[in-house]
């Protein structure tokens, strides 16, 4: 019986101390923001699907003081519909890396957001997101989008790619940004 009561009561600290453990809750890290060399923006006309119109904007060395290498205009016609796509590149990697494919595995944590400014009729140019993620509800990625045009004019478009992790939930005013450019627009 002696032998008994010391192996229940050794098996009863045993099973305490195995339980006595702290709970740990382990979150992952969420991802960081991407590194992006280059945007593409690919327009192509609704109505006529030959046209289309790319500008590019790439800077090699992102960060520092030099100015990017390239900055085009996106040059779109008046009173015409677009869909336009973003693609973002990583140009120092070999092959050049698609950042685009990070940012759709990861849509529930990006926002692209777009900002005209300089335009004279505040009409002239609308830029409106046509892609959404996977949250509840689904909110839009920015990386297909639809394009508006009324009348000539020129001005600015302010793209910006948001890292929101876990924050998400569809506006512009939160997040750090992965990339924060000017386009230049005309319409013509």
């Amino acid at each position: 019986m002696k032998k008994n009561t010391i192996i229940i009561f050794a098996s009863l600290g045993l099973l305490l101390v195995a339980c006595n453990k702290d709970e740990k809750v382990i979150t992952p890290a969420a991802p960081g923001n991407e590194f992006i060399t280059t945007i593409v923006i690919k327009a192509v006309n609704q109505s006529n699907l030959a046209d289309t119109v790319t500008a590019i904007w790439k800077d090699l060395t992102p960060g520092d003081a030099t100015p990017p290498t390239q900055t085009d205009t996106l040059k779109l016609k008046i009173n015409t519909i677009y869909n336009a796509s973003i693609f973002f590149l990583d140009e120092t990697q070999s092959p050049i890396g698609d950042i685009t494919e990070d940012i759709l595995a990861r849509a529930n944590y990006h926002l692209v957001c777009f900002q005209p400014s300089l335009f004279t009729a505040v009409s002239a140019f609308s830029i409106t997101a046509t892609d959404l993620d996977g949250n509840t509800p689904a909110l839009p990625i920015g990386l297909q989008n639809k394009i508006t045009t009324l009348n000539a004019d020129f001005g600015n478009i302010n793209l910006q790619l948001l890292h929101q992790p876990n924050i998400k939930d569809g506006s512009c005013g939160i997040g750090s940004a992965d990339v924060n450019v000017d386009f230049k627009v005309s319409i013509q």
